[in-house]
């Protein structure tokens, strides 16, 4: 069920609405009467019935830690004396940083930062700076679209940030064709809805910046985000197995393994174009793609392949008879299989030689070579 309304801020339409509880009372007039609904997406500042051509010319995406994942301080102290202790006259300064772009296929992606003073101006005085994802589209989009797209930027961020972001805010901008329409969008659009990962606390605190896998430079800019969107489409249906873990973090030990299964041999799957395939020849054949980094954490390659082949099997094909009950095990392998994964899709997406060959000196990658090859 949909609903069009009215609200302070403008029109609204809520979509995918249930009834959870409504009251007619008998004795009462009709106006009295209250119904309760839950809806699944809301869209506030627009009208959208079946028959409107709801597309949309721009959206602006904030995600939950983009600032820590770009790493583009603005603020800045400067201090008269000693940076120990405040004296005389200390400053803090705020120099909005550079906003970069970049053109691709589907239009352009602009990286802009905003700063917000906050506190009572009279004992406290904060500067919080945040960072967004301004996207142009080269053509109107629907908006499942637009929230398509939002999501890979998503998928990337988390994967770098090795924690969930969320999609903390995301405004659209209309297309002409749309306003033209008698109920249709009439302003820009603020679009609310049950993200992935939305169910996660976000104020357990900042990534450290030793946690983070990989950041905004590492992967080449706006030109590496603007790569790895160009194969979102390719291997989108990796994504939603692969980071299970991320924005389903209570997820069973043995579904998550099955889950990093899944991501590689749906990854094998798009690559070959065939539905049947020797899956340890297809971690083989993955683990040369990915390389030295991948090398140095199994170890001999074959012999990994081989038992994760067994596992797949005993957790699998053979479920309720042999299942290995070592969690520890299925844990470290669970942790090899998504990062074999993660080093192809970086791979594909071109990402500097240079990077690839570090990162197996992050403690993540450290802790799961020392995990997989048992001296842990």
């Amino acid at each position: 069920m949909r609903i069009l309304g009215e609200t302070s801020r403008g029109p609204v339409t809520i979509e995918g609405c249930l009834r959870s509880n409504a009251n007619f009372p008998l004795s009462r007039s009709v106006a009295e009467a209250r119904e309760s609904c839950r809806g699944e997406l809301v869209l506030l500042g627009a009208h959208v019935r079946d028959s409107d051509p709801a597309a949309f010319n721009a959206a602006t995406l904030r995600l939950s830690h983009l600032e820590h994942w770009v790493r583009r301080s603005a603020v800045g102290l400067v201090f008269d004396q000693d940076e120990s202790k405040i004296t005389g006259l200390n400053r803090i300064t705020y120099t909005a940083p550079e906003e970069s772009k970049v053109v691709t296929d589907f239009g352009e992606i602009e990286l802009s930062f905003g700063a917000k003073l906050r506190g009572d101006h009279i004992v406290e005085t904060t500067i919080e700076q945040d960072c967004s994802f301004a996207l142009k589209f080269a053509e109107p989009r629907s908006l499942e679209s637009v929230m398509t797209v939002c999501s890979d930027l998503q998928n990337l961020v988390t994967i770098g940030l090795d924690a969930t972001s969320t999609i903390a805010h995301l405004s659209l901008n209309p297309s002409d064709e749309s306003t033209k329409q008698p109920l249709g969008i009439r302003q820009s659009v603020e679009l609310y809805a049950q993200f992935a990962g939305a169910n996660i606390h976000q104020g357990k605190g900042k990534p450290r910046p030793t946690d983070i896998f990989f950041t905004f430079d590492d992967i080449g800019g706006l030109d590496g985000i603007a790569r790895w969107l160009k194969n979102s489409d390719k291997y989108r249906s990796v994504m939603g197995s692969l980071l299970s873990h991320r924005y389903l973090p209570s997820i069973y030990l043995d579904n998550r393994f099955l889950n990093m299964i899944i991501a590689a041999e749906t990854l094998q799957r798009i690559r070959l174009q065939k539905q049947k395939f020797d899956f340890k020849k297809a971690l083989i054949d993955l683990a040369a793609i990915a390389g030295d980094p991948f090398k140095d954490l199994v170890g001999d390659v074959d012999n990994w392949a081989k038992e994760v082949r067994l596992f797949r099997i005993n957790q699998l094909v053979h479920r309720g008879l042999h299942e290995n009950p070592d969690g520890q095990r299925m844990y470290a392998l669970s942790d090899s299989l998504y990062l074999l994964v993660v080093l192809c899709l970086l791979r594909e997406g071109e990402t500097s030689e240079e990077f690839l060959s570090n990162i197996q000196t992050h403690q993540k990658f450290l802790r799961a070579a020392r995990q997989v090859r048992g001296s842990v």
